[in-house]
């Protein structure tokens, strides 16, 4: 995997100092059920867990109380960058419901934006999918899709509930890296396409504190990787976006390569190519009481192609596919495309596409082809306010093409000001199902079959003739009777299963699709046999007519 040059003194460091695992907290990772699925669209389910990232937790001195961050600033007598060698600090397990507002149950995780404890109030969260206590979850996107439900309805401007894909390495960076000693399973190695700064551990070195954050900050190095953003959303305004790096896997980057004062020598696409329909001009779309209507749940399906990635939803039963752009100069398909992503920038006005200079749509095509782990996040933004998501961005280029993103109000997004009216926030996502194009929802179920079905029966004499001769030949009755015979033995001679362990899948007969199929597949052994053979009138086990 591809790594950045890095300073040999920067590397002196990196091996001096050491980050290990707490043990005065134990850390118990939340369960969190989710479905893979295969291509005949059989689900399996998966008893998978969830870690916070190693940024939310509390860091302390190895073998003592002190800490080595405090607030938004390193403890110079703990950890300085001058003594990498006195830079012991272990990452603690958390009360993941109580201190960080992290709770799930069954297939459904629940983030709150803000939770008061006896340590204060804790705010924002981003957690990863593990598939094993110690390793992530990684997946492969192309040529497959991902469905999730999700309610965000308490989720409002300047907030961003977030599901999305990073290059991270699955350890959490212990192969790389052998000073972390703490690893995935404390939430380690994370990295985006804004080449972050801010992660702690062991940005020590050149650490500023934020001006508005009282728990943030950055320091001199970043973490880089491709991102596939799924999902930004909040009740007002949401965005699918593709943001690539010129490397492949986690990588860092020094100072003014991270791009964050200067994009003079930036190694990642922070912007990315991105499909908003409120920025497309659909500003009827998705919203409060609009076509997909964000005081409801509902369930958002997503599929991934080197050609295109597409995105519809499904609410109340009914499909929702996703409207074309309304931007003058843009392809009329929806989604995110090459000829799209070409376009945007001439579209939206942008004299500079960092997009394409760092790889374009050729790099979004490498990022579906590599291990990336899922990430699951309720964020403000003391950066940029979340604007680029539901309000304008930037506010100095309102009425320009593209700068809407949102109905927010701009002034409404600063979480220095507006912290209090977000108390309340928190998503759930639930029912995660991944799997081969077209296997994760049922669009056969969708079409109104039950009205069509009426509607023949109620103008058709001669399918309401066939329907009733079918039913009384004996054979199919005795078909129909005995395949659910077969299909109830099936069902309550089961074994008790033992406890799966984390990733384990497992098939349950009694969902309803499972049962369906199961169904069919006994009546039509079952009609064969009664067609084949030449039942009496003993076979017949309908009650005598009178």
């Amino acid at each position: 995997m591809h790594r950045s040059g890095i300073p040999f003194v920067a590397l002196l460091a990196a091996l001096a100092d050491a980050q290990w695992a707490g043990n005065n907290i134990a850390e118990t990772h939340p369960p969190l059920s989710w479905k893979q699925c295969a291509s005949d669209g059989q689900c399996d389910a998966v008893r998978g867990e969830v870690v916070l990232d190693s940024n939310w937790r509390w860091l302390h001195q190895v073998n003592s109380f002190r800490n080595c961050f405090t607030g938004q600033e390193w403890n110079d007598d703990v950890c300085s960058w001058q003594s990498p060698d006195s830079c012991q600090c272990a990452l603690e397990g958390v009360d993941y419901a109580n201190v960080n507002g992290i709770t799930s149950s069954g297939n459904a995780l629940t983030l709150r934006y803000a939770t008061e404890s006896q340590f204060g109030t804790a705010r924002n969260s981003r957690v990863y999918l593990m598939e094993t206590p110690d390793l992530y979850k990684t997946f492969t996107l192309a040529d497959n899709e991902i469905a999730f439900d999700v309610d965000l309805s308490a989720v409002g401007c300047g907030l961003n509930s977030k599901l999305f894909f990073v290059a991270m390495d699955a350890d959490g960076g212990k192969a790389v890296y052998p000073t972390n000693r703490a690893g995935a399973k404390y939430g380690t190695g994370y990295c985006d396409a804004t080449c972050t700064q801010e992660q702690r551990y062991p940005n020590y070195e050149g650490w500023e504190p934020s001006p508005t954050d009282p728990v943030g900050g950055i320091g001199r190095y970043g973490a880089c990787c491709s991102e596939i953003d799924v999902w930004n959303s909040n009740a007002h305004s949401y965005s699918m976006s593709t943001k690539v790096c010129q490397a492949d896997g986690y990588h860092r980057c020094e100072d003014l390569h991270c791009g964050r004062f200067s994009d003079r020598l930036v190694r990642c696409s922070a912007d990315g190519c991105d499909y908003s329909p409120y920025r497309l001009g659909l500003t009827d779309f998705y919203g409060e009481g609009k076509t997909v209507d964000t005081t409801q749940p509902f369930t958002v399906v997503t599929r991934f192609t080197d050609e295109e990635t597409t995105q519809f939803f499904v609410q109340n039963g009914q499909k929702i596919e996703t409207p074309a752009p309304a931007t003058p100069g843009l392809s009329n398909v929806s989604g995110l495309n090459e000829d799209y992503c070409q376009n945007t920038a001439n579209a939206f006005g942008i004299s500079r596409d960092i997009f394409h200079e760092v790889g374009g749509f050729q790099r979004h095509k490498a990022a579906l082809h590599q291990p990336l782990v899922l990430a699951l996040a309720i964020t403000d933004d003391h950066w940029a306010w979340n604007t680029w998501l539901d309000a304008v961005y930037p506010p100095m280029e309102e009425g320009t093409p593209g700068a809407t993103r949102g109905p927010c109000p701009w002034t409404d997004n600063n979480p220095s000001v507006d912290q209090d009216k977000w108390e309340n926030a928190k998503v759930e996502f639930a029912n995660i199902r991944f799997g081969p194009i077209g296997s994760t929802v049922n669009v056969f179920k969708m079409v109104p079959w039950n009205a069509i079905i009426r509607a023949l029966w109620y103008f058709s004499p001669v399918i309401r003739k066939q329907y009733t001769r079918m039913m009384e030949d004996p054979r199919v009755y005795s078909a129909l009777h005995r395949a659910n015979e077969r299909l109830q033995d099936i069902e309550h001679g089961r074994t008790t299963e033992r406890e799966m362990r984390p990733g384990e899948a497992t098939r349950d007969p009694t969902l309803p699709e499972h049962r369906v199929k199961r169904f069919s597949k006994h009546f039509f052994e079952e009609l064969g046999n009664q067609f084949r053979g030449n039942p009496t009138k003993d076979d017949d086990p309908r009650p005598p007519k009178r």
